[in-house]
């Protein structure tokens, strides 16, 4: 009988509601902590806020360091526009500059009027001007003026003292110059208001720009509008050589008006700051060696050297001249 009632007496002291007493407690003191440290978050942020509000209240904190960012600013800005400015001085000084340099070719046109300047280099310009049917070519070189007018095919030869005064040249002084070039065989002419012909036996070639003779050396040069080029090879000599190429055979139908002695009419111009003869020509082929035809094509000729620069061609002679020999 002692025995069942120390059983009892042990069954009632069992651990399983200390157990959750204890667990109980934990658990509040984990909460509790969970709340102390949300509250100390909650200040910590509120003095973070705080302090936030308080260096935007600070004028001598935020105000200063914003108008030391915009005092930097406006320096930047006011740097960037100072170097605009300069850019657009400099760059007005550079456009001011550019138009102030002559430049190479001026061309005024009016109702009855065409007037063109052409400076080579400081010194060196060509002043051509056309009206009521003349043509007056002024020629600066070395500080001597020489002028040509063109009255009626006639070409009138001037030349300007220092003081300006004008004389225009003796009748034999413009003999001498004839029998200069008839000893060479050329003959220089015009071809209505602008143009003038370079002609030696019946070759002519006809040009836009200004000729010059040079008496002491006998040496033909055009007046360009990249400065004065001497003309070493004539016309006859570069359609000669030409046709001893096989180039061409022939020139064609051109004519020139007031010049009825030139059967063989090319023209001189400039390629690239050379002069250049261009010559329209013919050569005589059989197509597949029995059928004859013929294929024209344009040569350009060094007026220098004599040396052909280019040969152009349509697209048919060109096949033409493949199958042609």
């Amino acid at each position: 009988m002692k025995k069942k009632k120390f059983q009892k007496s042990h069954s009632s002291f069992t651990p399983l509601p200390y157990v959750a007493i204890i667990l109980g407690a934990v658990g509040l003191l984990f909460v509790g902590k969970m709340v102390v440290s949300s509250f100390e978050k909650n200040t910590i942020l509120g003095t973070n806020t705080r302090y936030l509000a308080k260096g935007g209240d600070d004028s001598s904190g935020s105000s200063n360091s914003g108008s030391d960012s915009s005092g930097s600013s406006g320096s930047k800005d006011s740097g960037s526009e100072s170097s605009g400015s300069d850019n657009s001085r400099s760059g007005s000084s550079g456009s001011d500059s550019s138009s102030s340099t002559p430049q190479p070719t001026r061309t005024e046109t009016k109702t009855d009027e065409t007037r063109t300047e052409v400076r080579l280099s400081e010194g060196e310009r060509i002043k051509t001007r056309t009206k009521d049917g003349r043509t007056r070519i002024d020629i600066t070189s070395g500080g001597v003026k020489t002028r040509l007018e063109i009255r009626d095919d006639r070409v009138v030869i001037k030349a300007e003292q220092e003081n300006g005064t004008e004389i225009e040249l003796a009748d034999d002084t413009i003999l001498k110059i004839d029998e200069r070039l008839k000893e060479s065989g050329i003959k220089v002419a015009t071809a209505g208001a602008e143009k003038f012909v370079i002609q030696r036996g019946i070759t002519g070639a006809v040009t836009n720009f200004p000729l010059s003779i040079d008496l002491a050396t006998n040496t033909l040069t055009v007046n360009t509008l990249t400065g004065q080029k001497a003309v070493a090879v004539l016309p006859d000599q570069a359609v000669q050589n030409l046709i001893a190429a096989n180039v061409v055979n022939r020139l064609g139908g051109q004519a020139i008006a007031n010049v009825t002695s030139v059967s063989q009419v090319i023209s001189l111009g400039e390629q690239n700051g050379v002069p250049v003869y261009e010559i329209n020509g013919i050569s005589d082929q059989r197509l597949l060696g029995f059928i004859p035809i013929a294929i024209e094509k344009t040569v350009k000729v060094s007026a220098e050297t004599g040396i052909v620069v280019s040969t152009q061609q349509s697209l048919i002679n060109r096949v033409l001249d493949t199958l042609a020999f």
